[in-house]
């Protein structure tokens, strides 16, 4: 049974606001695009045809909007780094510390990738939307989707590795 607009949203609106995040979209322009999203949503949801799931849907608006603000900011040339609220508030210092820490090297890693490798990466790895729903994303087979992964699991791990060389 189709959702409506609310429940949706309900459902599904700390998924989109991730996503944005985790496809680079500023800690400043989030609100934005998360409306952006959403208000694309609310006019194309009754030509939603369930050939997908609403988690892909939802991810491929999130993309086009963040493909937006990528080329807005390549225009404008705004940047800005991550938010310093990202770490959960209830935790320590130390782990406060961590999680950035840690949100940050994601980020950074994220960066360096293509778009396709970007979106492998946030879907599957982030997201976890399954092989399925990240094979429609991506207009490939389901088997693929497992090999990618795996290389791009390695490529992280040496991508890890080689910054902390550089950094000794």
């Amino acid at each position: 049974m189709p959702l409506g607009f609310e429940a949706l949203y309900r459902e599904h609106f700390d998924f989109t606001y991730r996503t944005l995040q985790h496809l680079g979209v500023p800690a400043a322009s989030l609100p934005d695009a998360v409306q952006e999203v959403w208000l694309a949503v609310h006019q194309q949801l009754s030509r939603f045809e369930g050939r997908s799931t609403y988690r892909t849907w939802l991810f491929a608006i999130a993309l086009n909007t963040a493909r937006n603000h990528w080329r807005w900011q390549r225009r404008h040339g705004f940047t800005a780094g991550l938010s310093d609220d990202l770490a959960d508030v209830a935790a320590g210092p130390e782990r406060q510390h961590a999680g950035r820490e840690a949100l940050g090297l994601v980020q950074e890693f994220s960066n360096t990738l293509d778009e396709p490798r970007r979106v492998l990466f946030i879907s599957q790895l982030l997201e976890e939307l399954n092989a399925e729903e990240t094979a429609q994303l991506l207009g490939i087979e389901r088997h693929q989707v497992y090999h990618r992964v795996r290389d791009l699991r390695r490529a992280f791990k040496r991508w890890l590795a080689a910054r902390e060389a550089a950094s000794q």
